[in-house]
């Protein structure tokens, strides 16, 4: 049913195109970085500031967004480290292999971006 809702929703603005054109990028560009930003915010709500080995990664994927200018780059840099700090805190189950298998994706993702 949502998808249907979406659909017809889609169609409803198809008629307001000539309107959203009139609406300069630079307004567009500035409230779509508003509402990531607060997103992003209410998302940093849920991490658990108690355990390092939860948060230190999380943080580090944010800034890794922000300085790489690029989600992939941010969230690889994350995994990559949430499951290193997993691994050598010797909370290995944790991990699941799921993210084992990302984590070598990522890092060999890194490693053909180097070269």
């Amino acid at each position: 049913m949502t998808s249907f809702m979406v659909g017809v929703y889609f169609l409803f603005t198809i008629a307001l195109i000539p309107f959203i054109a009139l609406i300069p990028l630079a307004v567009i560009s500035a409230l779509l970085i508003i509402v990531g930003s607060l997103l992003a915010a209410n998302n940093l709500k849920g991490i658990n500031f108690d355990d390092f080995t939860e948060y230190f990664p999380a943080i580090l994927m944010v800034l890794m967004m922000v300085l790489t200018f690029n989600i992939a780059d941010g969230i690889g840099w994350g995994f990559i480290l949430y499951t290193f700090i997993k691994v050598f805190s010797g909370d290995r189950q944790a991990v699941s292999k799921m993210m084992y298998g990302l984590t070598g994706i990522f890092i060999l993702y890194f490693v053909l971006k180097l070269i």
